[in-house]
């Protein structure tokens, strides 16, 4: 079976190391491509994209199926579940194996297979419901066959999450098969839970003044004790905690008169320092005084 081949291929790995915002990938072939990509524990979802058309190349084989499972991970294909299918060793008819258990970001499936299905030359068929858990998008012709096949994101609870894994790997196994003598590409990804999964509790900002603070504020036309009393949450509190000495009015205040206090300064002390001999303020007597009088 085709998970024989995953799980084989999975198991040959002793741990299973997850990054955030990755997801794997995985890529099974009947015919060995001419590079493009190759199996690594980490790699990019721009150069999977690439690499995997490449592998594609002029479409040479008859069938190629591009299976999204949203949600899935690493471990999930580490469970009890994915190793009950995947015990015995892969089949010798996929000449070509490609693992990566962390792909960064998020590769486009459906832009994916629309570009394999025009490489291939195939026209678009339609979709069609699998059952309440999956649909499934066709590109048929020449005697070629792409198929996109979309399961339904999983769930975080562990009971439902192993009955929608368990619907993967009957799809897998009821449809794939090393025995088949048709050629054929399978290529399974996901989708990081992180984009499209949404917390149940949303994040509430806390107020940035405290109701409490403003209860006097409010109308209250009932008694209250509060309300006879003039406590408040400040009582108690140190001095310079309690009251604001310093503003920033009062400080530019202060600012601009010491700005004017040296200017007063300067000039007072200009004017202080003038000084004039009394002799400039006394009339002039004798004979120089005389004939300075007649010249006039």
């Amino acid at each position: 079976m085709l998970l024989r081949s995953i799980g084989a291929a999975l198991l040959s790995v002793g741990a299973a190391h997850g990054f955030k915002n990755s997801s794997p990938f995985f890529m099974l072939s009947t015919e060995p491509s001419n590079g493009g990509i190759e199996s690594a524990l980490v790699n990019t979802a721009d150069k999977v994209s690439s690499g995997l058309l490449k592998a594609v190349g002029d479409c040479s084989q008859s069938q190629y199926t591009i299976i999204s499972q949203p949600g899935l991970t690493v471990a999930d294909l580490h469970s009890e579940e994915s190793k009950s299918t995947g015990r015995l060793s892969g089949s010798d008819k996929y000449q070509q194996k490609v693992k990566i258990e962390n792909v960064l970001s998020e590769v486009d499936a459906v832009k994916l297979a629309g570009k394999i299905a025009s490489r291939c030359g195939v026209a678009d068929q339609g979709s069609k419901a699998m059952g309440n858990y999956a649909s499934k998008q066709e590109f048929t012709g020449a005697g070629k066959e792409v198929s996109f096949v979309k399961f339904d994101p999983l769930p975080e609870e562990d009971a439902a999450r192993s009955k929608k894994l368990a619907l993967l790997h009957r799809y897998l196994d009821e449809t794939f098969s090393p025995e088949d003598a048709q050629d054929h590409m399978v290529i399974v990804l996901s989708t990081p839970s992180e984009s499209f999964s949404h917390p149940e509790h949303l994040y509430e900002m806390d107020e940035p003044y405290p109701s409490a603070m403003h209860q006097d504020l409010k109308r209250d036309i009932e008694y209250s004790p509060l309300k006879s009393s003039n406590s408040s949450m400040q009582d108690g509190l140190p001095l310079f905690e309690k009251y604001q000495f310093l503003s920033p009015g009062i400080f530019m205040g202060l600012t601009v008169s010491l700005f004017l206090i040296v200017i007063l300064y300067v000039g007072v002390s200009a004017i202080a320092g003038l000084e004039v001999s009394y002799m400039a303020f006394s009339k002039e007597m004798g004979p120089a005084a005389q004939n300075k009088g007649k010249q006039q």
